[in-house]
């Protein structure tokens, strides 16, 4: 039962992140935007806009907000913008094979099927390009030439020669794109490495347009991450416990440390999906100092007690995955990574007073024979942000001090945190 009590808060943690994956759906998030229908009339109004990483399946229009609300695919309209993005309904071939390494497949020839979605419009003009990711995770790159939409081919397979296995690369697009911009003497070759996403073939684009002194009509703006930097201050409480070899670290019941904790912080936020997913860094300075005894007791006149005092003063550096989601003027916050940290002062004490009838000794020694400095623990927190402030509870589960194969440690850390970011 005690170790049902104890897991019980990771438990919790986890079904919420669960509980936040299936509610990021039912969020609503409607903009001013428009609908182009397929007889060509203009809708404005306003769609549900999800910051989309794959292309949508279908979105959200109203008219009006708090209006009625229609669902469009790509078979009801021709095209849709949103937050400066523009996505157009067509039919185009994508390349199905995966791409993943573990995945990959000795088979060179593109495997091509054909599939009706959203397009997002990266650069629009004389020469466009085209984005295109579907349920599949592949992202899928498209010009548009002699009024159709063309794919940049590029696939990844295995070849295997004698013992040897190699990932080759078919990078046609390349090719088609120096055919594409033959009007700029410049560009009838491209650089062999020429990465096959967004920013680098969207540079392309920018390239040409400057090679025949045009501008094009329209450029998505580049996704940018965003950096927060702040501060962080709070309370940790402690406790550490052993398991094995020597009897009298495991029989401790030591006390419970409470101490002050802060540092700085720096959160990535990921862009697309609405910002919400981010990389939360702290670096802090964190402190605790256990002590207990333990007797072993044989009768009045031959007994022994062993003291022991252990504590660290540390600099810990905190790497968290981080799902933020709105509530009304607020947002709540979920995380979980890992720390590693250092310690910079250590306490490490053991005294042992024996009576054996009468004679009483005393030892002093180290209460972890092999101890190290390097303390790493899973964590998982959960917290809340209004403006430029946030509270958070973290859970930290760690590895101790003990380096010494017969003798485990373990740190169980409830730390409160409240936080301060800078704009």
């Amino acid at each position: 039962m005690k170790t049902q009590a104890n897991t019980s808060p990771t438990c919790w943690l986890m079904i919420l992140f669960m509980m936040i994956g299936f509610s990021v759906n039912a969020q609503e998030n409607y903009e001013p935007g428009y609908v182009i229908s397929q007889s060509g009339d203009t809708l404005f109004g306003y769609i549900d806009y999800r910051n989309w990483e794959a292309s949508p399946e279908k979105i959200g229009f109203v008219l009006m907000p708090g209006g009625d609300k229609n669902y469009y695919s790509p078979v009801n309209i021709r095209q849709f913008g949103v937050h400066n993005e523009i996505y157009i309904s067509a039919e185009v071939e994508i390349e199905i094979s995966r791409d993943i390494t573990a995945d990959l497949e000795e088979f060179a020839p593109v495997k091509l099927r054909t599939e009706r979605g959203f397009l997002q419009a990266l650069v629009l003009g004389p020469k466009s390009l085209f984005f295109y990711k579907n349920l599949a995770d592949k992202a899928q790159y498209y010009i548009w030439q002699n009024g159709a939409y063309e794919l940049l081919v590029y696939k990844r397979y295995l070849l295997r020669q004698d013992e040897s296995t190699s990932i080759q690369v078919n990078r046609k697009y390349i090719a088609q794109l120096a055919l594409y911009f033959q009007d700029c003497p410049g560009m009838k070759t491209l650089p062999d490495d020429l990465a096959y996403n967004e920013k680098n073939l969207t540079q392309v684009f920018t390239d040409y347009y400057a090679c025949v002194d045009q501008q094009a009509g329209y450029e998505k703006k580049a996704d940018k991450l965003g950096v927060e930097f702040g501060l962080v201050a709070g309370v940790s409480f402690t406790n550490l416990k052993f398991k094995g070899d020597p009897d009298y670290l495991p029989g401790t019941d030591y006390t419970q440390s409470v101490n002050f904790v802060a540092g700085i912080s720096l959160n990535l936020v990921l862009p697309r999906n609405q910002q919400r997913w981010s990389v939360f860094n702290d670096l802090s300075y964190v402190a605790f100092e256990v002590s207990g005894q333990v007797v072993e007791y044989t009768n009045p006149q031959r007994y022994i007690t062993t003291a022991t005092t252990i504590g660290y003063n540390s600099l810990k550096l905190t790497d968290l995955l981080r799902y933020t989601f709105p509530v009304g003027k607020a947002s709540i916050f979920v995380n979980a990574g890992f720390s590693n940290s250092i310690a910079i002062q250590a306490t490490n004490e053991k005294t042992t007073v024996s009576m054996f009838y009468g004679t009483e000794t005393i030892d002093h020694g180290k209460a972890v024979e092999k101890s190290r400095k390097h303390e790493q623990s899973l964590v998982f927190g959960l917290g809340s942000r209004y403006k430029n402030w946030s509270v958070e509870y973290r859970l930290e589960r760690g590895n101790g001090m003990s380096s010494s194969v017969g003798l485990s440690s373990a740190t169980t850390r409830n730390v409160l945190v409240a936080g301060f970011r800078f704009r």
